[in-house]
């Protein structure tokens, strides 16, 4: 058997060569870096630990016996909120329901106030929900060529994710809505500060 995974010193030299090589392309279009590098290490770290969270570990396992994963369904979920309900039996089961629902909450602030481009908040439903839909995708296809189910493809976990961005953009609204400065604040402190 061998294990992919992502352990943390490999998880920052990742981290590492990516602020690296996006630092190098502001400068080679020469652009000034400064105003939004912070945001942008930051996000880049969001995207490592994504990944490393939604797709790894992935288990290669050579069987003699010639099963393969596509014959056992128990991997796959499509009957929506069969999984959400046992989740709460248990306490992994609870960081798997809180954290599907925190997952995509950094892209949706991302999108909404970080972007070079003004997203609404349609889109960024859409793409919140095409994440989600990319990552379970991702994972049955791993779960396919490695014939071993690494990963749970479930219906509920992109509920959960649409949901936790669909919470967000609200919590994003009504904060603005009543502290419209807030978030202004926050933008000021951390994407257009000098570095």
């Amino acid at each position: 058997m061998i294990i992919l995974d992502i352990h943390p010193i490999p998880f920052f030299i990742i981290f590492a060569v990516l602020c690296l090589v996006y630092y190098m392309l502001f400068k080679k279009n020469k652009l000034n870096p400064g105003k939004k590098l912070l945001c942008y290490y930051a996000y880049l770290f969001y995207f490592v630990l994504l990944v490393k969270v939604t797709v790894f570990p992935v288990f290669i396992i050579y069987s003699s016996t010639g099963e393969h994963i596509y014959k056992n369904a128990r991997w796959l979920n499509i009957k929506p909120f069969d999984t959400v309900m046992k989740n709460f039996s248990s306490t992994s089961g609870l960081i798997q329901f809180f954290g599907n629902i925190i997952l995509l909450m950094p892209l949706v602030y991302f999108l909404k106030y970080m972007a070079e481009k003004c997203f609404s908040s349609l889109k960024i439903m859409t793409l919140s929900f095409l994440t989600s839909v990319a990552i379970e995708g991702i994972q049955a296809l791993i779960n396919i060529c490695t014939e071993f189910p690494c990963h749970a493809v479930d219906i509920d976990d992109v509920i959960l994710n649409v949901s936790g961005a669909f919470l967000m953009l609200c919590i994003l609204k009504l904060i603005d809505k009543l502290n419209p400065e807030f978030l202004k604040h926050i933008n000021r402190l951390f994407v257009t500060a000098e570095l």
